[in-house]
């Protein structure tokens, strides 16, 4: 097993790494090309990164791209295109992500629905051992809002997004597809700034949508007493490997 798939281990440091952004895309892309490639079934990584943008392709092609990206860079935000679909999203080291990469049969009616499943319902069983009760939804006003939002109490805690890919087979129509599967949980973070970095670019790139405050929350504030006892950086990590914990049981079974 390599690190990739972020082996049980006492290093925290190892198992809840801080990568470069262009260094997490990139090692997402490595876990769906190795299902793709059949050389794997499951892989998981669970990390965080420095503060940035994170955009989709669709609206990397934009007019105006380029210009927006170096402003946003000059503001302290950074921006990488991410394999990944959906809409702009702030990155910051307090946020949880987390990348999975599976395959999915082709015979699968609800299969987009199922593939979202395998990725939420660790992260919901995690929160509701935490005792936070979650669930799967839209939020209107949030940052890359999609019906696969993490929402507590009508706020969205974390988004997701996903990118599926058909693996090799002799019988085309019996392929079945490699997906990576991508979560950002907020744990410790600065919303107001997020949000404003995200409409910022929005306002900039010519996208009409804006994101407000209020429609986010965050671990930290959802479980004030627990994340003060154990620091709020150690409750973070802590958190980290429990979910990297359930991952790896349930794609285990």
């Amino acid at each position: 097993m390599n690190e990739l798939e972020c082996p049980a281990s006492h290093d925290g440091a190892r198992r809840f790494p801080t990568l470069a952004p262009e260094e997490a895309l990139r090692r997402e892309m490595e876990l769906l090309n190795s299902v793709a490639a059949g050389t794997r079934r499951f892989a998981v990584s669970v990390w965080s990164t420095r503060r940035c943008l994170v955009a989709p392709g669709s609206i990397a092609r934009r007019d105006g791209f380029g210009a927006t990206k170096a402003a946003m860079a000059a503001r302290g935000w950074p921006v990488f295109v991410r394999g990944t679909g959906g809409g702009v999203t702030p990155l910051a080291p307090g946020v949880i992500n987390v990348s999975t990469a599976f395959v999915m049969p082709p015979d699968r009616p609800r299969r987009i629905q199922e593939a979202y499943g395998r990725l939420c319902e660790p992260i919901l069983d995690t929160l509701g051992r935490l005792g936070v009760s979650a669930h799967c939804a839209a939020v209107p006003g949030s940052f890359c809002d999609g019906t696969y939002n993490i929402v507590v109490a009508g706020k969205k805690l974390a988004g997701t997004a996903q990118r599926w890919r058909r693996m090799a087979s002799p019988n085309p129509a019996g392929r079945s597809f490699a997906v990576l599967a991508h979560g950002s949980i907020l744990c410790d973070v600065d919303l107001t700034e997020m949000v404003k970095a995200v409409n910022d670019f929005h306002g900039m790139c010519r996208l009409e949508r804006r994101a407000r405050r209020d429609r986010h929350t965050m671990l930290c504030d959802l479980l004030p007493t627990r994340s003060r006892g154990k620091g709020r950086g150690d409750f973070v990590r802590s958190t980290a490997m429990d979910l990297e914990t359930e991952f790896q049981r349930r794609f285990a079974d």
